[in-house]
């Protein structure tokens, strides 16, 4: 393949951040105290002025973050990685401060809270809060606080000074001490009829909100004693709630409710998901999406993503849901193109595709033709499925990654080629990836493991025996076969070329390529160039002699003409 810029990684490494945008926001908005910063988290953690002007990119390496807050003065960031399990303290031009790995399984609907004049730092699980406090450049663990009956945390909130925690419909007062804390139970509970779904302190502490099960009551409450002081019945149920921090009034999707008149406004909806508020109550957000003073805005993604990729000669064409465009490697120009008719359509449970877009396979091992619009063949797997990922070669080689096993089939001639073990059971999380050599000499096979970390398992098919790469890599999204002894792994930063030495799989740093953002998710080669695409919208071209990125474009949201942007 090609050499890797050394004094380009060099160069960057003293370099200042570009003001230049970056996507993939799909996470959370964050806002700070003072109502001068946004954070939006997602495949990248970006902070954005007042104004939704990108200030910094904080996680150039490429991590996810599922959810991102500012410390209690706003002078740093806590960035909470859900691939990893990584609670991270970076400051705001996203140097790291201290790092810790979780050892417990983040919820889908993990919840992270900054408060106090520590900035303790509190994160939900299923059954139980755990507390930890950024001192000394080191993140400490210094509680758990386990529900006392078992069963899950549905809704948990703290007092603003971080004296008190209420968990679904119990109050605890926290006692600090330098070696322990200890969490003492108020002698009596909210009472309401089912579970909570939300619960919200005032920053004075004297009263708390909750939203009852059936998203349709809202009541008011004596912290102290748990006593009702209003209640109140919706005409639709509602999934979020945020209030203000005299809990006077409640926001939700589609209106505001007065807490202590009863009187309801009807406001414009937005999309379904978990709702954060500023902190004088004029901007709440969901996702991307914010409400400031009556006005809508939109910081997601500023470029879009393409589904698959495919070169002929020179020319790289990229496909997305409604977008197809040539980029001219060689001329170093891009345009839009008239989709072809087979690349439209997606039939239920697609788990692979060929490089043209010709052939699709579903879990049960269907493969249907998009030319034809139709099936050819029947379910190798019966009609239940349980194929996980699938990769179509030109040779009509299809390799399966079922939980424990791998199929190699060839639905041309209709036989079947080989099959071998897995070294560990997989699922639907693992974020599989395969790919075949071209003579079906060997398969690879790339996952994440329950901790998170990226593998890579290489079976040679001729010998019937596995080969392992040299090292450990970080991450390895795609795979990419260019000859039967030269595999390719692309992932975060990097575009690795590893060789196989009869042995082992030798990763050649030499030969290696990287970006200075974002995450690659695929990666092609054609002749005198290489393609990597990235999860921040960029498309990235590379000589592959030299190693040198020649060209890096992208399309913005709402336009139509894809533009060369910063690497």
């Amino acid at each position: 393949m090609c050499k890797k810029l050394i004094l380009g990684a060099l160069l960057f490494s003293s370099m200042a951040v570009s003001a230049d945008e970056h996507g993939n926001r799909e996470g959370e908005i964050a806002f700070d105290k003072a109502g001068k910063e946004y954070l939006v988290s997602g495949r990248d953690l970006v902070l954005l002025d007042s104004k939704g002007t990108q200030k910094a990119l904080l996680n150039r390496n490429g991590y996810p973050v599922v959810s991102a807050e500012f410390s209690t003065d706003d002078s740093y960031v806590i960035a909470l990685v859900g691939k990893t399990k990584h609670l991270k303290v970076l400051d705001k031009l996203g140097k790291e401060k201290a790092s810790l790995k979780l050892n417990f399984v983040l919820p889908e609907n993990v919840e992270m809270q900054v408060i106090g004049f520590d900035s303790t730092i509190v994160l939900s699980s299923n059954k139980q809060l755990f507390f930890y406090e950024y001192k000394a450049g080191k993140i400490v663990k210094k509680a758990e606080l386990p529900f006392p009956d078992g069963t899950f945390v549905n809704a948990y909130d703290l007092s603003k000074d971080g004296k008190y925690v209420f968990v679904n419909n119990r109050r605890f007062l926290i006692l600090k001490s330098p070696k322990s804390w200890i969490f003492k139970p108020a002698k009596s509970f909210v009472k309401v009829t089912g579970k909570i779904r939300k619960v919200r302190i005032a920053d004075d502490g004297s009263k708390v909100m909750v939203l009852h099960q059936n998203g349709r009551g809202i009541s008011v409450h004596n912290a102290e004693d748990g006593s009702m002081i209003k209640s109140y019945l919706l005409t639709s149920p509602i999934n979020e709630i945020e209030c203000d921090s005299a809990l006077t009034k409640a926001y939700f999707n589609g209106g505001v409710l007065d807490l202590l008149k009863g009187t309801t406004e009807v406001s414009k909806k937005m999309p379904n998901g978990r709702m954060n508020i500023n902190s004088d109550s004029s901007s709440f957000s969901v996702g991307s999406k914010v409400k400031k003073n009556g006005k809508l805005y939109d910081y997601k993604a500023p470029y879009h993503i393409f589904n698959s990729a495919s070169f002929k000669g020179d020319v790289l064409t990229v496909n997305g849901v409604d977008n197809v465009y040539e980029v001219d490697a060689a001329n170093k120009t891009a345009k839009r193109v008239a989709a072809k008719s087979f690349y439209r359509g997606r039939f239920k449970g697609l788990v692979g595709k060929s490089a043209d877009g010709r052939y699709g396979v579903d879990f049960s091992g269907r493969v249907y033709d998009y030319r034809q619009k139709a099936f050819v063949g029947r379910p190798l797997f019966g009609t239940g499925g349980y194929v996980l990922k699938a990769s179509i070669s030109n040779d009509g080689n299809i390799v399966f990654v079922g939980a424990t096993k791998v199929y190699v089939y060839n639905h041309l001639d209709k036989k079947s080629v080989a099959d071998f073990d897995l070294p560990v059971s997989l699922n639907q999380d693992s974020k599989i990836g395969v790919d075949l050599s071209p003579s079906a000499g060997h398969c690879a096979v790339s996952y994440l493991t329950e901790s998170g970390q990226a593998e890579v398992f290489v079976y040679d098919l001729k010998n019937s025996r596995s080969a392992a790469l040299s090292r450990k890599v970080s991450d390895a999204s795609s795979l990419l076969f260019t000859s039967d002894d030269t595999l390719v792994i692309a992932g975060g930063k990097n575009i690795l070329s590893t060789e196989y030495n009869g042995n082992k799989w030798m990763i050649k740093d030499s030969k290696s390529l990287f970006v200075e953002s974002g995450s690659l998710y695929d990666v092609l080669i054609q002749g005198d160039y290489v393609a990597g695409l990235n999860e921040n919208g960029r498309i990235h071209i590379f000589d592959n002699k030299s190693g040198l990125e020649v060209y890096t474009v992208a399309l913005k949201v709402g336009e139509t003409t894809m533009i060369s942007v910063g690497k």
